[in-house]
């Protein structure tokens, strides 16, 4: 952006990544036995959700604080690398973890949460 590491530094705080993931249909969602032993949902269809298997959207975040461990990093051109680490020891949750959430508790499935967060 061109903006110089020593303004960024101290006056960012925080960087904030949003994506909607689907929510599945509460009148028909499946719920399936995995392999694992789990039980997970699944989209199935309906006339409510208009043979989609989902109604409604939720958000999914990332969030980077700026705090004392990160500013002197930004203030250093640190690589990415360097920042995602630091970012990762200080608790930052990513995307596909956020989604995860959801996933676990039922209101979406994986194959959205996959869809929505790069499938890997």
């Amino acid at each position: 952006m061109g903006v110089e590491p020593y303004l960024l530094a101290s006056s960012l705080l925080g960087v904030l990544a949003q994506r909607l993931i689907r929510q599945l249909c509460p009148v028909c969602k499946e719920a399936r036995v995995e392999e694992d032993g789990t039980m997970h949902y699944h989209p199935v269809g309906c006339d409510r959700c208009g043979q989609s298997g989902y109604v409604g959207r939720r958000g999914v975040y990332e969030l980077l604080l700026i705090d004392d461990t990160i500013r002197p990093l930004i203030h250093r051109n640190a690589s990415d690398a360097e920042i995602f680490e630091a970012s990762r020891a200080q608790g930052m949750r990513m995307l596909r973890e956020d989604g995860d959430r959801w996933f676990e508790v039922g209101v979406t499935s994986l194959e959205e949460v996959m869809r929505v967060t790069g499938g890997d």
